[in-house]
């Protein structure tokens, strides 16, 4: 089956089951956009007063462009961190959820299969 044949499939579904799929998937992708957002910002957020404490504990100028610098590095760090975990999460959620009435499974390509 190629992939025209797939997308066919999908347009040869009934309107409301096409928009029940993309009512799932849209949904979703917002629930998982807000979780990677607030939890980015808690993350960034943490280890920046973390690194704060540290350079304090250090009495290390944390007002320095240098350490604004670095604290904002690896705030974006732990952001990202979280933003893959986020990723990662929604695909692992939608090969799992019912998507108006239908679910997502991977096979293998042909040219690719033993």
């Amino acid at each position: 089956m190629s992939p025209a044949d797939h997308l066919a499939a999908f347009d040869a579904l009934a309107f409301r089951s096409r928009i029940k799929i993309v009512w799932a998937f849209c949904w979703r992708a917002v629930i998982v956009t807000l979780a990677s957002t607030i939890g980015g910002g808690i993350a960034g957020f943490l280890v920046g007063a973390l690194l704060g404490i540290g350079a304090s504990m250090l009495s290390y100028s944390v007002s320095s462009d240098a350490f604004k610098h670095t604290a904002q590095v690896f705030g974006g760090l732990a952001g990202a961190v979280v933003g893959v975990f986020a990723v990662w999460q929604y695909i692992r959620w939608l090969l799992s959820a019912n998507l108006g009435g239908y679910r997502l499974r991977l096979v293998p390509h042909e040219s690719d299969a033993v």
